[in-house]
């Protein structure tokens, strides 16, 4: 009997067991893999199974999982991280696959909601063409990528990221990571004291765009606006000051990393000097002021779309 042959028998057994285990996302199970084609990914073993990582789940019967290996790789479509008291793993991101749970048999951990965050960004950007020409992005279906990843670069032609420094309300996080995903920022940079998900309170503004919006966390805020500067992008803050040019009246480049500040003192002196460009929101009331979120909404509604 072939190895083929030998997984068809297994796969026939699988196939009439009548349970399905239960299972979640973030879970790590192993999984009978089968024996495959090409380079498909095969599994070991007398019962040709693997360890993989349950990614999405649909329902009690289906999910996307992604398998794993034990050897360490470093590039665009691996992910290496840590689980259940240090063993270590390797997501091999390429292989993201539909699976019914009948093919489950013992759960082995679970990995933690930081790298499993990173592996959604990750997936992401795969799908999103990010990494590969927009030709490949069809790999992927595109329900997952409007879905999980809307601010793709395939679709627009203006790239902008966002500084949010020194955000002291993490409902107003939230919301600011629920109008980036509206208006396609490509990625969030929180600075200074700005919370980080995951957290319950940004969660609740959010509606979970916190999930698939790619994000950073970095003390120094010139650091990135450093970094952004080399990668093309022209620096513009958002701040009410007597040389800022109205939001109306400004032409946005192709790249552009917006900084906002502090919901009462706003964007600090020190970085309104790094800045290339300062814009600010014409204000007709006696407030002179509006918060922090739907500024940047507005904002980034003219740096999308004008």
């Amino acid at each position: 009997m072939n190895i083929f042959d030998q997984w068809n028998e297994l796969k026939k057994q699988a196939d009439e067991k009548e349970c399905h285990r239960y299972f979640k996302e973030r879970d790590i199970f192993f999984a009978k893999l089968g024996k495959n084609i090409g380079f498909e990914q095969d599994g070991k073993g007398q019962h040709f199974s693997r360890p993989i990582l349950i990614f999405k789940k649909f329902n009690n019967q289906i999910f996307w999982g992604i398998p794993l290996t034990r050897t360490k790789k470093r590039n665009k479509y691996y992910y290496s991280f840590k689980y259940s008291e240090g063993i270590e793993s390797t997501a091999i991101l390429s292989q993201i696959k539909l699976f019914d749970s009948k093919r489950l048999e013992e759960k082995k951990g679970m990995i933690s909601k930081s790298d499993f965050m990173q592996i959604q960004n990750k997936i992401a950007d795969l799908a999103a063409g990010r990494f590969f020409s927009p030709a490949c992005a069809g790999a992927i279906p595109k329900e997952f990528v409007s879905k999980v990843y809307k601010n793709n670069d395939i679709q627009s032609n203006r790239h902008i990221t966002l500084i949010a420094h020194n955000i002291r309300s993490l409902w107003n996080v939230g919301s600011l990571f629920r109008s980036s995903d509206c208006f396609g920022v490509e990625k969030i940079y929180l600075t200074g004291y700005t919370a980080t998900p995951p957290r319950r309170e940004i969660s609740k503004t959010a509606l979970g765009a916190e999930e698939w919006i790619p994000w950073e966390h970095q003390k120094n805020p010139e650091e990135v606006i450093e970094q952004k500067r080399k990668d093309g992008y022209r620096v513009v803050a958002l701040e009410l000051t007597d040389d800022a040019v109205d939001l109306s009246a400004y032409e946005p480049p192709e790249k552009i990393c917006l900084i906002i500040g502090h919901e009462v003192t706003g964007v600090s002196d020190d970085l309104l000097k790094l800045a290339d460009d300062v814009i600010k929101i014409p204000m007709f009331g006696k407030k002179e002021s509006l918060n922090v979120s739907v500024a940047s909404g507005i904002a980034l509604n003219h740096l999308k779309s004008a």
